[in-house]
């Protein structure tokens, strides 16, 4: 939600003033996101001290508090406070984890950012952080405040970083409570008009955004939902989406139409097909690797958001967590396919092998908005705040969660209160309950096949990841070269889209 560069000097003055978006102060400067759903505020009514807040503008927040990182922590909304006094920086974020900020230090001057690629010049990049790196290696992400690099801290829910002359600490809060057995529903209960009044509430609790409402919409069950509900919001919106190739594509096509001419949006695809992954010309653009690793289509729907004039997009994230089981609600008669009951792959190096006991070191405790919705919005949102657009997740909210966790598992199991309210509002069972969801993974295979390689053999040389000889000291692409002309990828890395995609081979 902001952007920042502090000097040491700076921290106390009272003479910031403002430059277009952009605070200023001696050669510090603080640039807080512009969007009409956003507010911010400086504040230096008290002697050596400023504080600078970036929030939501949520109609059922007490607007006349006082912008501190105290006071925040009962705003309904997201929102980021950045304090500088005392010598010290002090940076506190949201419960809703929208795009976390990055923060480094380097020479006493403190940086933090959304976007970690806006940082790679204040910290080594051949300094690697091995247990995060292998967590990418395994997608076994663990939320956390460490990132792939050593020296940069990732600020997570809820969370204080403190900067100061000495280092960069990170305090986590306390766990957040949540309800783990469900309620029994009187018969006259409709459960799913109880969600349908939640979620209205959740959406209509932001201002309008003095612009176009997008909508991504995949065609699954959660953003329909979403959809229905920002389309009640709003007199027009438009909904963007991907969509994959073969006879899955051809159902998602069908329901996407379906939603989008019920609720009279204006629709754009994106071609998933024309957008492959491990294109060239986009892998050389600095990308960081905390967000999203197929950017190729997800940049381009991205740039359809923005070329509609779109100042939000609501996404449907968050859906397959508030749906999710208690423990003792699931079924454990099949077995996991987790790295923590397999082996782990064969071509993890030495040092990857070392960092398998390190996986949760410095784990974030238990959050407010489910870990998994968590890490998809650091994956999926700094692309949009790029480009000045805000995204909404409704079905991530507190609200939406603290009600679905007391619905019966049979609301629950299979999203079933998800699609009998697509069935309330006439979708038919090939809307509500699609033979053949949507997948990725043919794309990935062709992208693999088309670009994978090549990508491969330029990260050797090019990567940043690579210039300190850390991956390929672990042993994933090393072999490369050996198989030059031979028309057959390294085994290993065959091995690697086997354990990725469930493809027997690449030959």
């Amino acid at each position: 939600m902001l952007m920042f560069e502090i000097h040491p000097v700076d921290i106390g003055r009272r003479d910031w003033r403002r430059d277009g978006a952009v605070w200023t102060c001696g050669s510090s400067w603080i640039e807080p996101l512009v969007n009409p759903v956003l507010e911010s505020a400086l504040d230096v009514s008290r002697p050596g001290e400023c504080v600078v807040t970036v929030r939501e503008r949520d109609t059922a927040g007490d607007t006349r508090l006082r912008l501190t990182a105290a006071n925040m922590r009962a705003w309904p909304g997201d929102h980021v406070t950045l304090e500088l006094a005392q010598g010290r920086v002090t940076v506190h974020a949201g419960v809703m984890g929208t795009a976390p900020i990055h923060i480094a230090a380097r020479n006493g001057v403190f940086v933090g950012s959304w976007n970690l690629a806006e940082l790679r010049s204040w910290f080594d990049v051949e300094c690697l952080n091995g247990p995060s790196v292998v967590r990418a290696l395994l997608r076994n992400p663990v939320y956390s405040s460490s990132t792939m690099f050593d020296g940069v801290h990732r600020v997570t829910e809820r969370a204080t970083a403190t900067m100061t002359s000495t280092g960069i600490q990170v305090t986590y809060p306390d766990p957040a409570d949540h309800i783990l057995a469900a309620r029994d529903l009187a018969d006259t209960v409709d459960a799913v008009g109880a969600f349908e009044k939640v979620l209205t509430y959740v959406v209509q609790r932001l201002p309008d955004p003095d612009g176009t409402a997008a909508v991504e919409l995949s065609g699954g069950a959660d953003s329909a939902n979403v959809l229905l509900t920002a389309a009640e919001r709003y007199r027009v919106v438009r909904t963007v989406g991907i969509e994959v190739a073969g006879r899955a594509g051809l159902e998602q096509r069908y329901r996407r139409r379906t939603l989008a001419a019920h609720v009279g949006a204006v629709d754009e695809v994106v071609h998933a097909r024309d957008h492959l992954p491990f294109d060239p010309s986009i892998r050389k653009q600095p990308h960081s690797p905390s967000t999203a690793y197929y950017r190729e289509a997800f940049d381009a729907m991205r740039d359809r958001v923005s070329a509609a004039s779109a100042r939000v997009v609501y996404l449907g994230l968050g859906g397959d967590e508030v749906n999710a089981l208690h423990p003792g609600e699931r079924v454990t008669d099949s077995p996991t396919n987790g790295y923590g009951h397999l082996p782990p792959p064969p071509w993890l190096g030495p040092r990857s092998w070392g960092s398998l006991g390190d996986l949760e070191t410095d784990a974030a405790p238990v959050s407010v908005v489910p870990l998994p919705t968590l890490d998809a919005f650091a994956l999926h949102n700094p692309t949009y705040l790029d480009a000045g657009i805000w995204p909404i997740a409704p079905l991530a909210h507190p609200l939406v969660g603290r009600f679905t966790e007391q619905l019966p598992a049979s609301h629950r199991r299979g999203k079933r209160m998800f699609r009998e309210r697509l069935a309330r509002a006439g979708m038919t069972p090939r809307v509500t309950h699609p033979d053949e969801p949507e997948s990725f993974l043919d794309l990935m295979e062709s992208g693999m096949r088309t670009n994978g390689l090549v990508a491969l053999k330029r990260i050797q040389s090019e990567s940043l990841l690579a210039e300190g000889g850390w991956i390929n000291h672990a042993g994933l692409v090393d072999a490369i070269d050996r198989y030059e002309g031979t028309g057959q990828a390294d085994p290993r890395l065959a091995d690697l889209v086997t354990v990725e995609l469930g493809l027997r081979s690449l030959q």
